[in-house]
């Protein structure tokens, strides 16, 4: 009979910190609806719902600001999520006056979580729309895809999602509000040497973020003295996972170390 497994989920639990997953399903962008009515729309009802009688009315030029955020790829939830915030907070400026009079104005494009849809998101921001600042991107590849041209351009960009390490080093005109996946390894190695398991497996979705945590978790767990009797990835598309973990549970493993890009995936497996 086998070990009863310890699952230890790095994306589905420690990711609520790094934003790399939410955790209702977000509603998307509708289709057939430009980002700019939904930005009317919500600014709006935002503008019903608070007359802001202190406010200076907005009457210059907008500051126009790109984003860059997964909606339709892997992170897609998390993506949607971001851009809906990013809408509502401009709203809100922009009903309280906007900024010194000016109100903002987002440009949104989808970077699908790659590197190749990231770097033409960030072709047309630039060359079409001319933004010199790009919140974004929902994903770690997205990020390293667009920041060689970003640094290059001096456009800055600026994530509240993308954890890769390379992140760190990818420029001065790089910049992110999210913890470093270093820092999301060594807790996780830590928290499973703590509670006793010496042998893990490991399966990791095919993303600079999914293959980040396990780097370093496997880094760290097995500076403590711990094994890896067992590794396998999986495609973002993937659907079917028995064979990956059959020959997991094969190695007889304490625990499995689960790094998942997208929820779905990642439940699936579960």
């Amino acid at each position: 009979m086998r070990n009863p497994l310890l699952m230890v989920f790095t994306l589905l639990a420690l990711c609520l910190f790094a934003t790399a997953c939410g955790g209702e399903e977000a509603t998307p962008v509708p289709s057939g609806v430009s980002a700019d009515e939904v930005q009317r729309i919500v600014a709006e009802a935002l503008a019903a719902r608070s007359s802001a009688p202190n406010a200076s009315p907005v009457t210059e030029l907008p500051f126009v600001i790109g984003v860059m955020d997964d909606l339709t790829g892997p992170a897609r939830t998390y993506g949607n999520v971001a851009i809906q915030s990013k809408l509502l907070a401009v709203a809100e400026i922009n009903s309280a006056g906007g900024i010194n009079g000016r109100p903002l104005k987002l440009i949104i494009e989808d970077e699908k979580c790659n590197a190749r849809d990231s770097i033409t998101a960030y072709t047309k921001l630039i060359e079409v729309n001319g933004v010199k600042i790009i919140l974004g991107t929902s994903c770690s590849g997205a990020m390293l895809g667009a920041a060689p041209l970003a640094e290059l351009d001096g456009v800055i960009m600026f994530s509240s999602g993308a954890t890769n390490p390379q992140i760190a080093e990818a420029g001065d005109f790089i910049f992110r509000t999210v913890i470093n996946d270093i820092l999301v390894g060594v807790d996780t190695g830590n928290a499973i040497w703590s509670d006793g398991i010496r042998r893990i497996a490991t399966i990791t979705e095919e993303t600079p973020y999914a293959e980040g945590v396990r780097q370093e978790t496997s880094n760290r767990f097995k500076a403590l003295g711990g094994e890896i009797v067992s590794e396998e990835r999986y495609a973002s598309k993937q659907v079917d996972f028995r064979a990956a973990i059959t020959r997991m549970l094969d190695e007889d493993p304490r625990a499995i170390h689960l790094g998942a890009q997208g929820e779905f995936a990642g439940g699936a497996i579960l």
